[in-house]
């Protein structure tokens, strides 16, 4: 049934999107490949406007997402009219370079399927990704269990925009988890999908593959693009925008930016950084004749389908990016966030080890790729030496063919690329490189056709050129291949899915220790990210830094309000991320990784404190392993404990406070 249902997704994916492209008479404006990627990055989006609607009316459940798919998919109707038509265009021929050779053009297409069935390893096992079992999965999931969309006020990952984990929530609503990670692996193609037509607008097929492959080898890719991660859908989104773009300031037509506007609005309706690419896309907008119409017709686009998750976010907490205009917004009664856990929130999303200064604004790319500062994570989740490769290639093709620069289709792409990436690194809190996923198409596009320009002026560059994106594509394949091994031994071996589980999510065995202890009626509150998913009972995620509705940052000491709080939100057990032990504190203190516990252990002694009151009673206590890596889960294990702890206001005093 859950492949029944994932065709149905695509199904209804490609269907929305064409009616959407037929909708303003660009059925046959692009070539059938183009077609197909563009309406199935609009398709996406799509989905997730329209089950935004549905949500927001308490109407989610099996039948109506069933039945919203079962209305876009008529669109395929028109789809075969595309494929049946002989007329379809090219806009942007590539120049006729030589092939490479049938031999290599073979090993692209060997490497680009051994990477797509990675994917596919992955879409077929469990969801073990830590972000996407904090919020990208989990919150479908609590969408689901209320029937409706529900206000989460928690700064990050909760009351944010979430067009695409709308997508997923159709999915596990529909088909269950499989068909939800299968559908986050089918977005991830896509996404590939949509670099391969770019690329193969301004090169010949051999490069066109060679950069497709290096884009799918990508570490940052091969992280994100099997999980619930966003940026690599986002980057879908982006690619498409600027195609569009191009095309506008091409043939002044309106009807390529009407749906430039559509496809930036999705990315603004997925992720908060959506607001500086649609800001970015813009500015592409205007480099053309009617500048002002066109503007006007890409801000009416872009707020139509992107503005609602921000109208929802002001209406029920009073800022539209909560919690970012604290002190600035009046903020609703029911919208709880104080100053207290503003200034430790501020505090704990600040991650800028370089200072935001112009000269770091151009040595950043180069320090974040070659360092391996945590916060960069460019060892595990960075862009690869690609663009550090092509670049002198490059460098050489932009300035042979400096004079046509400004005339060129890319252009708006490096424009959009260089504008969203100032905005990024001059304001944003972080400086994590997989947050600029969404724009390394971009760069990677750009710098590939420069440098292919150069090696067809420049022959003695060519095989150079050629060596050393060869050598990259080796070294990426490899580091796939072994992220793809724990994915091998689970399918190969027949392991079940909790000892998967066990050996990929981190202290999972906490989950396995409460379950038994948890009814259907009860809530659990956690404050372990990576757990919040695999929880069968009701969960609430106390987040220490980006929430205060169970307060637990290290300016909360008061028990009786923590008790308070608990009850309120009818949570019936604390899993603890601490034991009760005398002798734990003490193993704390030699414990590197715990630093933070060590510098606020407030939600430790308020949990004391209510244990002696007799408001707490410890039910369960667990051993459980702290995996570093998924890739090598053996790698700096650690083990942590666990206290199951079960409310009893029978015997609490706060109780009889109240």
């Amino acid at each position: 049934m859950f492949i029944a249902y994932l065709f149905l997704m695509l199904a209804g994916a490609l269907g929305a999107g064409t009616l959407i492209l037929r909708a303003v008479g660009l059925t046959d404006r692009f070539s059938l490949s183009e077609f197909c990627a563009l309406a199935f990055a609009l398709g996406v989006g799509a989905i997730g406007w329209v089950t935004f609607f549905l949500a927001v009316d308490g109407y989610v459940n099996t039948l109506s997402l069933t039945m919203a798919l079962g209305l876009m998919a008529p669109g395929l109707v028109f789809l075969v009219s595309v494929f049946q038509s002989r007329n379809q265009r090219r806009n942007c021929e590539p120049e006729p370079f030589v092939s490479i050779s049938p031999i290599v053009r073979v090993a692209l297409g060997i490497g680009i399927v051994l990477v797509l069935g990675g994917d596919l390893l992955e879409g077929l096992a469990p969801p073990a990704d830590g972000d996407s079992l904090a919020y990208h999965f989990a919150l479908p999931k609590a969408i689901l269990a209320e029937g409706r969309l529900v206000p989460i006020y928690q700064a990050i990952e909760g009351t944010i925009p979430l067009l695409l984990q709308m997508t997923y929530m159709v999915a596990l609503g529909t088909g269950g988890e499989t068909t939800m990670t299968l559908w986050t692996m089918a977005t991830g193609w896509g996404c590939a999908a949509m670099v391969y037509v770019t690329a193969r607008r301004y090169l010949s097929l051999d490069w066109s593959l060679a950069i497709t492959l290096v884009f799918l080898s990508t570490p940052a890719i091969v992280y994100g693009a099997g999980s619930g991660q966003i940026e690599v859908r986002n980057a879908m989104f982006v690619l498409a925008a600027l195609i569009l773009v191009a095309e506008a300031r091409r043939t002044a037509a309106f009807r390529y930016t009407i749906i430039a506007g559509v496809a930036a609005g999705f990315f603004m309706a997925s992720k908060y950084t959506g607001l500086i690419f649609a800001f970015a896309c813009g500015c592409m907008v205007l480099l053309q004749r009617r500048w002002v119409i066109h503007g006007g017709i890409y801000s009416v686009a872009l707020l139509a389908v992107g503005a609602q998750w921000y109208v929802w976010n002001y209406l029920i907490t009073g800022d539209p990016i909560f919690p970012l205009l604290y002190s600035l917004a009046d903020y609703r009664p029911q919208a709880i966030w104080d100053a207290d856990i503003h200034a430790f929130y501020r505090s704990g999303i600040t991650e800028k080890p370089l200072a935001v200064n112009l000269f770091w604004l151009f040595g950043y790319p180069l320090k974040a790729t070659l360092d391996a500062h945590p916060v960069f994570e460019s060892l595990r989740v960075g862009f690869g030496p690609m663009a550090l490769v092509l670049l002198p290639f490059s460098c050489m093709g932009f300035w042979l063919y400096r004079r046509g620069l400004w005339k060129h289709p890319l252009i708006v792409f490096a424009g959009a690329c260089l504008i969203a990436y100032m905005i990024w690194f001059l304001t944003g809190p972080s400086q994590r490189l997989r947050h600029l996923l969404p724009l390394y198409p971009l760069l990677l596009i750009c710098f590939a056709v420069a440098a292919v320009r150069a090696a067809s002026r420049l022959p003695v560059i060519d095989w150079p050129l050629k060596v050393a994106c060869a050598a990259v594509i080796g070294i990426q394949l490899v580091g796939a291949s072994v992220f793809m091994i724990n994915y091998l031994e689970y399918h190969i071996l027949g392991q079940d899915d909790e000892a998967f589980l066990l050996r990929n999510v981190s202290e999972y065995n906490a989950v396995i220790a409460a379950r038994p202890h948890l009814g259907v009626n009860d809530r659990v509150l956690v404050s372990n990210r990576q757990l919040v998913y695999h929880f069968d009972a009701p969960v609430f995620y106390a987040n220490s830094m980006q929430q205060a509705v169970v307060a637990i940052h290290p300016k909360a000491t008061n028990p009786r309000k923590l008790w308070e709080q608990l009850q309120t939100q009818n949570i019936t057990h604390a899993l603890l991320p601490f034991s009760f032990e005398p002798s734990y504190v003490e193993r704390k203190k030699i414990n590197w990784s715990y630093r933070i516990f060590l510098k606020s252990d407030s939600y430790f002694r308020m949990a004391i404190r209510l244990l002696e009151l007799k408001c707490l009673v410890v039910v369960e206590k667990a051993s459980a392993v702290k995996v570093a890596s998924r890739t090598l889960p053996a790698l700096r294990s650690s083990i942590t404990e666990f206290s199951l702890a079960r409310l009893t206001p029978a015997t609490c005093p706060y109780a009889d406070s109240r």
